[in-house]
């Protein structure tokens, strides 16, 4: 008797049962390490699909054990990991074992939490728990995406940005929150970094009228209006006088004529027009956006459903969260996006991206142009289209520190 095929860690297993003894046989979905094939070759549990032994269980209600070509490791996880017991132990009744598809449960699962630090995160390198397409093993370039809580505002916010410091954004959103999904590298990669610049005027006569408007403030209140009149014309010739040499009265009142209507009446009554001394001046930063379109094309059942876990999670996580009132919308979770090099790490010939939010999801169910089903009522293909928004703008300094200071930077 064979069970169904199952997950353990992120690989594919199934159990074999002869009577009483069952057999772990590690799969050859994805590769084994290298010590572990020579293990199994040297004690004779490398079979000839490629499949390994891993161990055996045997005796009453299967209590006694032998380590195959199972590493030490793995062994450890089994001890103490409730969760590879309970589904080995559910796979020799022939069950399919950890596949909860009712929410985004991966079948590559991670490991539980004595592997995680207090963040959550793994502490076994980029261990992925949603992985597309499912025979893709790490040993390429990928695409590395990780869901953060987006928390709220810590003690001190409200002063800090009083003080002119800002919030600390990245401090505020370092909570894992949900499995990491792999996807392969997208076929158009770029990024686009911006700064808001925009064109501005200051002619003369407007520097005149500046200039003016502090003159005018000084004891207008205390005159009569024929007084008033008097100075205020005063006030901007002197002014005119440190400006421009060629101003005339008549341009004065043409001007203003012209700026109190908002009619051009200066070019219509002295046929100039003023010199708008045009300049480029900095307004701010902008935020980056990213595009990912990707083909999902499921190749059998696990595949299908990895998909259909992959896309809910998106959705689900991009989704406004209502407080427990209803009173109250929160903040979605955000996302961390990683180009991974097949050497583990940030890819160091591509960009660093900050978190994001994903602010565009499109799923087209019938990208071929017609409705086509596998026998499990899984689409034959699915497109999906994403994108996402850097939280925070690139600063000159953030290519000093943290991840923008190596590689390529932001």
């Amino acid at each position: 008797m064979t069970s169904s095929k199952y997950t353990l860690g992120g690989e594919y297993y199934r159990t074999d049962i002869i009577g009483d003894v069952s057999t772990v046989i590690r799969l050859p979905v994805t590769p084994a390490p290298q010590s572990v094939i020579d293990t199994a070759v040297s004690s004779g549990n490398l079979n000839s699909d490629g499949s390994i032994n891993y161990v055996k269980f045997f005796g009453d209600q299967r209590r006694n054990y032998e380590q195959l070509a199972a590493p030490s490791s793995w062994m450890g996880e089994l001890a103490n990991n409730p969760s590879y017991w309970s589904t080995i132990n559910q796979s020799i009744g022939g069950e399919i074992a950890n596949v909860a598809f009712s929410e985004e449960t991966s079948l590559l699962s991670s490991v539980d939490t004595p592997n995680k630090d207090a963040n959550q995160d793994s502490t076994l390198g980029n261990k992925t728990d949603l992985r597309y397409p499912l025979n893709n093993d790490g040993s390429y370039d990928y695409l590395l995406i990780t869901t953060y809580k987006y928390d709220d505002s810590k003690p001190g916010d409200a002063d800090r940005l009083l003080s002119g410091q800002g919030f600390n954004v990245e401090l505020r959103r370092s909570f894992k929150d949900g499995p990491t999904i792999a996807l392969p590298m997208h076929p158009g990669i770029s990024d686009s970094n911006s700064v808001d610049w925009g064109a501005d005027q200051l002619n003369p006569l407007q520097l005149v009228g500046a200039r003016a408007a502090g003159g005018l403030m000084e004891g207008l209140s205390n005159l009569d209006p024929g007084a008033a009149a008097s100075k205020a014309f005063a006030v901007l010739r002197n002014a005119a006088s440190g400006v421009v040499n060629d101003v005339t009265e008549a341009d004065i009142k043409a001007y203003f004529a012209g700026q109190a209507v908002g009619a051009n009446i200066y070019t219509r009554a002295t046929g100039k027009v003023i010199n708008p001394n045009l300049e480029l001046l900095f307004r701010g930063p902008q935020l980056r956006t990213f595009n990912y379109n990707y083909r999902f094309t499921p190749r059998d059942d696990d595949e299908a459903r990895v998909i259909r876990s992959i896309i809910r999670h998106f959705k689900k996580n991009m989704a406004v969260k209502k407080s427990n009132s209803g009173l109250f919308l929160q903040t979605p979770n955000v996302f961390e996006l990683k180009y991974i090099y097949s050497s583990g790490g940030q890819h160091p010939f591509l960009n660093t991206i900050k978190k994001c939010a994903l602010t565009n999801f499109n799923v087209d169910y019938t990208p071929d142009g017609s409705y086509m089903t596998y026998r499990d009522g899984s689409m034959t293909s699915y497109s999906v289209s994403m994108q996402f928004s850097e939280l925070t703008p690139i600063y000159e300094d953030d290519y000093d520190k943290g991840p923008g200071k190596d590689g390529m930077g932001y």
